[in-house]
């Protein structure tokens, strides 16, 4: 588990792209936007890219514009890939 501390967005014609990145602007994950994606993850071993929706686009950046911290979480066993916040008090008036 690596905790997101920077990201950079790209549009493209076709699809949407986000790169979150760790310390010393390390890329962690490339989160990847097209429209009737399914979702998956592709790992070759070097950089992991997640496949979405194109609609779960605003939801990613919304969290990563008003969360902290936020983690990449790679399960070992299955290879799949999770975006999660730390834990958050009930009720912060977001």
């Amino acid at each position: 588990m690596e905790e997101v501390l920077h990201y950079q967005c790209f549009i493209h014609a076709g699809e949407h792209r986000i790169m979150l990145k760790g310390m010393s602007f390390r890329p962690l994950v490339e989160l990847v936007f097209r429209r009737g994606e399914p979702g998956r993850v592709v790992d070759d071993g070097a950089l992991p890219t997640v496949l979405m929706g194109k609609d779960d686009y605003l939801r990613c950046v919304d969290m990563l514009r008003n969360e902290k911290p936020v983690f990449i979480e790679r399960e070992p066993e299955s290879g799949d890939v999770y975006i999660r916040t730390g834990d958050e008090p009930v009720g912060e008036n977001e």
